[in-house]
């Protein structure tokens, strides 16, 4: 039972974290994109 739930909260970390990331990723895309768009125009 310890070890299930031990591997569940890892596992949920781990999409948290990936998440994040994703995150992190699209903003960063956005700014980019945002700032081409602004010098373009």
């Amino acid at each position: 039972m310890e070890k299930a739930c031990f591997w569940s909260n890892c596992f949920q970390h781990r999409v948290f974290s990936f998440q994040e990331v994703l995150d992190w990723r699209f903003l960063i895309l956005g700014d980019f994109l945002l700032v081409s768009f602004v010098n373009c125009t």
